[in-house]
């Protein structure tokens, strides 16, 4: 019809209303804005659970936090929602500084008054994401469905029982700092960045192979037929009840049924600060 509007759909207010379209996403941060941010200057934080099965340990949460610059992955499990300031405390333990800029969802455990005064009296601004951008935070939730699958491929694998899900979840952030490239520098993994030394992959022993641990003669419940070195499954490198038992050094066998097969010494991890840990069979 000559003469007639050039009205598009686009343009109809009530479709504007009654369609529910979501916005794009926002583009990927470039390499350049990462690198401007110092090790642990900018943390990204998440929390997961509630987990039906409990750990050993009591634990039915855990919080991840990363690093902006090296994509360092740090994992605390914790018993209840309510502990994330204590889990902080100690996330900034394991860091040794205070962070510039925390960023998280509206989670009630982060944005308490308790929280926000600890936050400003340690220099940290925190950005809470709004309820449905949750793409501002793609690194912790992306770390987060990254460990989720590794635990459950890891526990499947080895038989391990799902009560360990925390000790593997730990550990499993070690893999993947290990095996990852690093989000600023695709040619050198999460581990080398933080730390500048080339991880040797072949001291870290696999998940659920048989492994001893020294025993002192005073832990024997009978000198002449106890062993002299308690049997195990390893489960992982993680920290167990603070750090304060199981720091004993270990001897890994990937063969249970030889016992004379050539044992690794524990690799050194002094830099990731992680304690090795045993599950002994009774």
């Amino acid at each position: 019809m000559r003469g007639a509007l050039d009205f598009k759909v686009k343009d109809c207010p009530v479709c504007a209303v009654m369609k529910n379209k979501r916005p794009k996403k926002p583009t990927a941060v470039l390499i350049e804005e990462k690198r401007q941010w110092k090790p642990w200057e900018k943390v990204f934080s998440d929390s997961s659970g509630k987990f039906r099965v409990m750990s050993l340990q009591g634990n039915r949460y855990y919080s991840v936090f990363v690093c902006a610059r090296s994509g360092r992955k740090l994992y605390f499990a914790h018993k209840k929602k309510s502990h994330y300031p204590m889990v902080y405390l100690k996330f900034l333990a394991r860091i040794g500084r205070f962070p510039k800029l925390l960023v998280s969802d509206q989670a009630g455990e982060i944005l308490s008054k308790a929280m926000g005064s600890r936050l400003a009296a340690q220099g940290t601004h925190i950005d809470p994401v709004p309820k449905d951008e949750h793409s501002k935070i793609g690194s912790a939730e992306r770390a987060i469905d990254e460990i989720d699958r590794m635990v459950a491929a890891s526990l499947l694998d080895t038989n391990i029982p799902k009560c360990y899900w925390d000790i593997v979840g730990e550990h499993c952030t070690l893999l993947n700092a290990v095996t990852q490239s690093c989000p600023t520098d695709h040619g050198i993994t999460i581990y080398e960045a933080e730390t500048g030394l080339i991880p040797d992959l072949d001291a870290l022993p696999p998940l659920g192979c048989f492994g001893v641990r020294y025993l002192s003669k005073l832990d024997r419940k009978d000198f002449k037929l106890s062993p002299k070195n308690q049997a195990g499954v390893f489960l992982g490198f993680a920290t167990f009840r603070n750090g304060t038992s199981e720091t004993a050094p270990l001897r890994i066998s990937t063969q249970c049924q030889k016992m004379s097969t050539p044992t690794l010494d524990q690799p050194n991890v002094s830099s990731t600060r992680l304690i090795a840990w045993l599950q002994l069979r009774s």
